[in-house]
């Protein structure tokens, strides 16, 4: 194939902002450039990197790559609608500098949706890496498009990294709003969803995401809460009946992401709240009544268990069997609940492990997940190998 003729008009554009990252962009570059698909132009969007980012993307001698040097560090979101601007594909699809993509991530992605036209944005599953590009696990969100509407209540329905989505119906929506400089994406997909479009995912894994102490998406800070509360406000108002306080919200969001800094009273709140968004809503797509009762229990669940692990952690077994109790008497998650009570009764013998327990079941999972699918263990140890040898 003549690249030089075929990347004059891509059908897909890789949209790929850095800024200081070239601990690992050469990995990630050379996951690109070894895609089975090949019609599609890689656009790199240096924000004023300071490190050796520029060289890195330099060694690599390939006509479809882009490199545009920003003037002044704009931050990722303006970085993207930059992106957005000079792409020529009729698709992005989304990678980071320190992640990963597999062989067939763009093959995959582009058959589905050449098949499928009517989705906007299409998304595949994850494996989580480390500094070391060690599995840790598995980050699956495939998912029927109910379930994935039900999910962006409270979090983004899909990976934004190894996603590929429709340019203009994003550029029509206005880009990423650039109010936002965590959750831009999450923000995007549901002015879509307002807009009645439907996504899908497949079940695939296709690429990597690294989590490490800079990972952009790991904060905890206060301007996180601050975004994913005002996002949540916005999509629950337009799915339900009436407008929950942006407070009420921001404890949603700490009871999900950072319980310890609520107190009983807020916790229980949020709680509460969980329960009145899925009893009202009023959703744009049909949904069956079984499946959001079952999602308002299993997302109080999530919430519940996250809390006890918290408590667990401060060694506070008696706010365990406080919070057990009042699920027993009031939430209906008996068979949960009930162990949980008694446990805590025996208190830390048979609380302490609880945790360590349940990571074990995620790293068997994972190790599940690799024997059923060696090629991808394979493949990542081939693509580092093979880029600390070009280094």
């Amino acid at each position: 194939m003549d690249l030089s003729i075929k990347i004059q008009n891509p059908f897909v554009t890789v949209l790929l902002p850095v800024y200081n990252g070239g601990t690992y962009l050469s990995d990630a570059i050379q996951s690109i450039l070894n895609q089975s698909y090949k019609d599609f132009e890689l656009l790199i969007i240096n924000d004023c990197s300071t490190d050796h980012s520029e060289d890195v993307i330099r060694t690599f001698n390939d006509p479809r790559i882009i490199l545009l040097n920003n003037t002044v560090n704009l931050g990722q979101t303006k970085s993207l609608n930059v992106g957005l601007r000079l792409a020529k594909g009729k698709y992005i699809a989304r990678m980071d500098a320190d992640d990963l993509a597999f062989s067939t991530w763009l093959e995959s992605l582009v058959g589905f949706i050449q098949k499928n036209p009517q989705y906007p944005l299409v998304s595949p599953n994850a494996l989580v890496i480390d500094d070391n590009n060690h599995i840790m696990r598995t980050f699956d969100l495939y998912a029927c498009w109910e379930d994935m509407l039900l999910r962006s209540i409270t979090s983004s329905p899909v990976n934004h990294v190894g996603s590929i989505f429709d340019r203009e119906a994003v550029i029509q929506e206005g880009g990423y709003d650039e109010d936002y400089r965590i959750s831009a994406d999450y923000h995007l997909w549901i002015r879509l969803i307002a807009k009645k479009y439907q996504f899908a995912s497949v079940p695939k894994t296709l690429v990597a995401i690294r989590r490490h102490q800079q990972s952009l998406s790991l904060s905890q800070s206060e301007r996180e809460t601050e975004e994913l509360s005002t996002i949540i406000q916005k999509h629950v108002t337009h799915l339900t009946r009436g407008k929950i306080p942006v407070e009420k919200l921001k404890n949603v969001c700490l009871a999900f992401y950072n319980t310890g800094k609520l107190n009983d009273q807020e916790f229980a709140q949020a709680m509460d709240t969980i329960e009145e968004i899925y009893a009202n809503l009023v959703p744009p797509f049909p949904i069956h009544k079984e499946t959001l009762l079952n999602w308002s229990k299993r997302q109080r669940k999530t919430l519940y268990i996250k809390r006890v692990f918290y408590h667990i952690y401060q060694k506070k077994y008696d706010k365990i069997r406080d919070i057990t109790l009042q699920f027993i008497q009031q939430r209906n998650l008996c068979s949960l609940s009930t162990g949980l009570y008694i446990g805590s009764l025996l208190g830390k013998i048979c609380l302490s492990p609880l945790p360590k327990v349940y990571d074990f079941m995620l790293w068997l999972k994972t190790q599940k997940m690799i024997m059923k699918n060696r090629s991808l263990k394979a493949e990542l140890k081939q693509l580092v190998s093979h880029n600390q040898t070009r280094q």
